[in-house]
């Protein structure tokens, strides 16, 4: 139990690199379902056991939460001195304090007192107060579920004895209410900021008719119309740039109609519209090592190069789709296709601020080679996760 507790965490810190979008939110309820294992101290010549337990907790803060919990851990015996069948009840509290909780892999500590109740043969009854404290980590595979690995200390007195027990425990902590994540908002600016459709000119708001005297009056760029709103006449046209230009042309059709509105400088600044067309980039693909879910350091910049398109492009996606070579069984080739693919949307992610629903994952195994099956050199370009962009 240990080992695996190590293990999920190694993996989790392997996975995540830098920040995401907000993991902790405040005002948010958890329940954590947890098991783990339960160790005595060497004077109570007790054997180590499993431990069940649930956790219940708010986060008063991003930072700050308090948890009431509940273990028991499950019958154990003492051959040396005679005690059989001893079951162990702790409940409680505690308060968490979370490093970098708008991070997606989230250290904390905690501490706190709880009350410990022994049953069995040969054992005293009745409840001991404790004091407890240890770190834990949490690792979000979404905005409201998270992998959870915690290690506590606990120290008592039974009996007029000291006691120091160890507990360790692992859980999927489920997270309900509170603030919205902040990409999430920043997704939706995005969206509003960059329209898919031209509006119906129906629904345009009519412009005032230029007189003799002065220009018609324009708002200000905030409060104006869209430009499908303008006169056809005196609409800005803007091309279509290369990723690294961007510029807007204007084409007045009649001279009579336009010249009014364009000859104020200010006013053609105020109706000049910067847009910037999204261009798909060739689709990557990235090769990996035999059996590996960590991608070859050679293919950093390309998959780097998935983050930065996103980023330039906030209404665009990506899809990854994992594969592998035909060594090995069915199912273990699927899990590890998609392994590989999750892998690299997290560094994506986790490195440039990127909304995970942007990005769709598959996995497809050896089920679409790319070269032979038989070769090695066959073999290692099968092993790969494809990306393709979408604008849209």
């Amino acid at each position: 139990m240990y080992k695996l507790v190590c293990n999920t965490l190694a993996l989790a810190l392997i996975v995540s690199t830098t920040t995401s979008f907000a993991a902790v939110k405040e005002g948010a309820f958890s329940v954590t379902p947890v098991i783990g294992g339960y160790r005595y101290d060497g004077s109570q010549h007790l054997d180590s056991s499993l431990l069940l337990g649930v956790r219940a907790g708010y986060n008063i803060t991003k930072s700050i939460g308090v948890e009431a919990l509940y273990d028991y851990a499950a019958d154990t015996d003492a051959p040396s001195v005679a005690l059989k069948n001893i079951s162990l009840q702790r409940y409680g509290g505690q308060a968490l304090y979370h490093f970098f909780p708008d991070n997606v892999l989230v250290p904390y500590l905690a501490a706190g007192y709880s009350r410990l109740s022994f049953s069995g043969s040969g054992v005293n009854s009745k409840s001991h107060g404790e004091f407890d404290y240890g770190a834990g980590i949490k690792y979000f595979l979404a905005n409201n579920i998270a992998l959870r690995g915690d290690v506590r200390h606990i120290l008592y007195t039974y009996d007029s004895r000291n006691f120091n027990n160890a507990e360790v425990t692992f859980g999927v902590q489920y997270q309900f209410g509170g603030s919205a994540p902040a990409g999430k908002t920043v997704a939706a600016t995005g969206e509003q900021n960059h329209p898919k459709e031209r509006p119906d000119k129906a629904a345009c708001p009519p412009l005032p008719e230029p007189t003799a005297s002065a220009p018609a009056p324009i708002p200000a760029p905030v409060a104006s119309p869209p430009v499908a709103c303008l006169p056809v006449a005196c609409a800005p046209v803007t091309c279509t740039p290369s990723p690294e230009v961007v510029k807007t042309v204007f084409t007045p059709v009649t001279k009579e109609a336009c010249e009014p509105l364009w000859k104020d400088e200010q006013t053609r600044a105020a109706l000049a519209v910067t847009a910037k067309v999204c261009e798909l980039p060739a689709d990557s693909t990235i090769l990996y090592g035999s059996d590996r879910v960590l991608f070859q350091v050679d293919y950093q910049d390309e998959l780097d190069k998935v983050g930065r398109f996103l980023q330039e492009f906030p209404t665009a996606h990506v899809t990854i789709a994992g594969h592998t070579d035909a060594d090995g069984s069915k199912e273990e080739n699927l899990q590890l296709s998609l392994v590989r693919a999750a892998v690299a949307r997290s560094h994506i992610v986790y490195k440039f601020r990127i909304d995970r629903s942007r990005i769709s994952i598959k996995g497809y195994g050896a089920s679409k080679p790319a070269a032979s099956t038989k070769t090695e050199a066959g073999k290692a370009r099968n092993r790969r996760v494809e990306v393709v962009f979408s604008c849209d």
